[in-house]
Order: C-alpha cells, then structure tokens, then sequence
C-alpha cells in the first residue's frame, strides 16, 4: 500500500493537481494493518500523511469512505469534485485499469472520460503470477 500511495503522491506533484482522493470504504482485510484503520481511504490517508510528513510538499488530501467497489470509488468520488470541467486523473491497480476505465464512462460519460479523464495505472505486485491472478479475479 506503501508504494501505492507514494505512486499517487507523485502523480499528484507531477501533474500538480493539488488534491487527492482516496476512495474506499470497509473493504480493508486483516492483511492490511487493520489497527491503522477501518476504511480503505483511512489507510491510504494515514499513509500518505506519514509520507507527506517526512518528504513532501503539503497536498490537500480528502477522504471518501462510503464507497464499496470500484464502481461506487468513482461515483463518490465524482460527487466530491465540484467543478464538472476539472481534469481528473484517476491512480489505479494495473490488474483492474479495464474494470476502472469502463467505471469511469458509466459515471463520467464516453466523452467526459476522453476528454478530462487519464488514467495512471500502478502495479501493486511485482511477481506476474500474482498480478495474473489478480486480473483472472477481477
């Protein structure tokens, strides 16, 4: 999750976008330190601010809890951006991009998706048996 978030935090510095999102609800299994938190965003929040804290620039971080699948990330996600013209650069799993991408035009629309939607996709493994796995699963 480290590296998943430290991947989002420079996607954000990069492109300057000046505000993350980190979607998820309770979907967090034991694997995941579950003594640091009880939804997927926390998790992400509190990491990215232990990183931000010790390397970087301050980013403005917002937390969305409610959601409980990749179709719910974007359309919460999608209530919290206000202005309906912002560029949205969305960090996802490389193993689930297909999944994000198809998410992305049933909340955004097929034009809005190609016009003010990029997509930057992040391997969270690096053993390809694993990644295949997790695409036969998705």
């Amino acid at each position: 999750m480290k590296k998943y978030v430290e991947f989002a935090l420079q996607i954000e510095k990069e492109t300057k976008a000046g505000t993350i999102i980190f979607s998820g609800g309770d979907t967090v299994d034991g694997s995941n330190n579950p003594w640091l938190a009880e939804t997927e965003a926390k998790m992400m929040g509190f990491t990215a601010k232990e990183i931000i804290h010790w390397k970087g620039p301050k980013t403005n971080i917002v937390l969305e809890e409610e959601a409980y699948n990749t179709l719910t990330n974007m359309l919460y996600s999608k209530q919290i951006i206000d202005n309906e013209n912002e560029k949205v650069i969305i960090v996802c799993n490389k193993a689930h991009l297909l999944k994000v991408v198809f998410a992305a035009v049933k909340v955004f629309g097929l034009k809005s998706t190609r016009q003010r939607i990029s997509f930057c996709p992040f391997s969270l493994t690096t053993g390809k048996i694993e990644n295949l796995k997790i695409l036969i699963k998705t």
